[in-house]
């Protein structure tokens, strides 16, 4: 009889071999989906923060940018990043 190796502790177990759902990995596309510091992209900015700067979303990250109106469209370039969280500089205004 051969004996199976255990991966991990005797008292371990991996559900998701149990699982009746199949697994499931969203692809991603790389460039697509990420921003990166120095890319210039276009921000609905939907609110303000507590100090007064515009905040808007876009491929799933939040964009803090300094002098931005909710409700305008601007053009930002991304000049720092924390996590999801990015800071912009308003290149292009709504009305500009």
């Amino acid at each position: 009889m051969a004996r199976r190796k255990r991966r991990g502790g005797p008292y371990s177990l991996d559900l998701r071999r149990l699982s009746v759902y199949p697994s499931f990995k969203p692809h991603r596309s790389g460039g697509e989906t990420s921003l990166r510091i120095g890319d210039i992209v276009r921000v609905h900015i939907l609110s303000m923060d507590d100090e007064g700067r515009g905040v808007g979303y876009i491929r799933g990250c939040k964009v803090i940018v300094e002098d931005a109106e909710p409700g305008t469209d601007v053009v930002v370039k991304i000049v720092g990043a924390e996590g999801r969280t990015f800071h912009g500089q308003l290149v292009v205004g709504e009305g500009q």
